[in-house]
């Protein structure tokens, strides 16, 4: 008997040919006829199949795709419709839970998302993985049109996504991988116990083996610095804020007739639409925002604000991962816009209370603790003179300083509050460009035989001191 692949099916008269033979059609993957119906469009091939008796509710064995689903996906209204009438199940859900109507909603269809609601779709269903609702789906990706239309059908326009807590998932990855590597371990020992005991015996002294051992609980109190996964957002987006996010001026906009509240914040960091719209470098829409009535104090948890956010996205470092270009190609440039930020009533002052995670998207290269800053201090940083003269015209402190972080000294080493008992001669500290160095000692008020072991260090590295 031939199997025919339903990649050769290429029209009426091919199935016809097909159905006479009955030859089996569905392949390994589930596709059937009716699915690459649905997935070209074809409206009349899907009618001809249908009545042939084809199964609307035929699922594909990775995801469990029906044939509505992927006619939704590519915004195959006709289809749809054949697909509906023939009872095909508008609430079906894939294996990540996605319905119809999110595919419909994303396609931007809103002919398919009118057809999937008259016929009994819930314009609120959530995929479980990030609770998104459909208008999640049509905001994030521009679909204006279908946002309208869910709007006018009572979609939930405050409604918010899933707040994941990464600190908790984070630390229960790197319980599971001390497990794992704990497990290893064992192995390794009892596969060549008398190599580990060899080595263990000619390695360092056991006191420094335990040195090494002891975690955070024996770090004497001092503060953990915050990982990656604390400084990251845990999501939590309504559809305003993804629009803003890719900066979507219609489709923000359209949310806002509809009813979107301009400075409605994510459950999870606070984070502001026109905060989002700025650390994007989304500057032409974040002033339609400002025009519209949005709040320019509103801050982050993490304590940004709409202006550190501009003057952020200006002067992101350079990285080796792709950071956003979208504050490249605005018509607002970012001093305009912070000068109508400072105008509204930002706080030129406003400190971060912690560092955030997105001045360099992936991995933070700087090394440099920015709790505390402020936007003349981030203006400073990046030597934007002319930023600075600004920030200074509506009051910026330029004495505030970053937070001073606990300093970490390698266990068993000096004391640094204590004299240097290294007996070398102090160094001295000066920036190229100057012309006359002076001991950091003497900067410190100190005498020049008693410099600490801090003084020594930082003047090796060529750190300014810190008197």
């Amino acid at each position: 008997m031939t199997t025919y692949r339903p990649m050769t099916i290429v029209g009426l008269a091919s199935v016809t040919v097909l159905l006479l033979s009955a030859a089996p059609l569905a392949q390994g993957d589930g596709m059937t006829p009716l699915h690459l119906a649905a997935e070209r469009g074809d409206h009349e091939l899907a009618v001809s199949l249908l009545k042939a008796g084809a199964d609307p509710a035929a699922v594909t064995r990775i995801g469990r795709y029906t044939p509505l689903h992927v006619a939704a996906k590519g915004g195959h209204h006709l289809v749809v419709r054949a697909l509906v009438d023939a009872k095909a199940d508008v609430g079906a859900l894939t294996t990540t839970g996605a319905a119809p109507l999110h595919f419909a909603a994303a396609s931007g269809s809103s002919e398919a998302v009118t057809i999937l609601l008259e016929h009994g779709a819930d314009v609120d269903v959530r995929e479980p993985q990030w609770g998104q609702t459909p208008l999640m789906f049509a905001a994030a990706s521009g679909r204006t049109e279908a946002v309208k239309v869910l709007l006018a059908h009572g979609a939930d326009v405050r409604a918010q996504a899933k707040v994941v807590d990464i600190s908790a998932r984070n630390r229960q990855d790197s319980a599971q991988s001390r497990e794992r590597n704990a497990r290893v371990a064992a192995i390794q020992k009892q596969l060549a116990a008398a190599k580990t005991k060899a080595t263990a015996s000619a390695g360092s002294p056991p006191a420094a083996r335990a040195a090494r051992g002891r975690g955070a609980e024996d770090s004497g109190g001092e503060p953990e610095p915050l990982g990656y996964a604390d400084l990251v957002g845990a999501r939590g987006l309504t559809a305003l804020l993804l629009a803003s996010r890719e900066g979507l001026e219609d489709t923000a906009f359209a949310l806002l007739d509809g009813g979107a509240d301009i400075n409605l914040v994510s459950a999870s960091d606070r984070t502001s639409p026109l905060l989002m719209a700025t650390i994007n470098g989304h500057f032409d829409l974040a002033m339609r925002l400002l025009a519209r009535g949005a709040d320019v104090t509103r801050a982050s948890d993490a304590g940004a604000t709409p202006l550190y956010g501009v003057l952020n996205m200006q002067w992101a470092p350079k990285a080796r991962h792709p950071q956003p270009a979208h504050y490249m190609q605005q018509k607002v440039g970012y001093l305009e816009l912070a000068e109508a930020l400072l105008k509204a009533g930002a706080d030129a002052n406003a400190r971060l209370t912690k560092s955030l995670w997105y001045t360099t998207y992936n991995r933070d290269l700087l090394s440099v603790d920015r709790s505390g800053s402020t936007p003349f201090w981030w203006a400073a940083y990046t030597l934007d003179v002319p930023a600075m003269r600004l920030l200074l015209k509506y009051g910026a402190d330029p004495n505030l300083r970053t937070v001073k972080v606990p300093e970490r000294y390698e266990e068993g080493g000096p004391d640094p509050t204590g004299p240097d008992r290294s007996g070398l001669p102090p160094i001295p500290w000066c920036r190229s460009t100057e012309t006359e160095c002076r001991p950091p000692t003497v900067r410190r008020g100190r005498g020049l035989s008693r410099p600490s072991a801090a003084d020594r260090q930082s003047s090796a590295r060529g750190d300014a001191p810190n008197g």
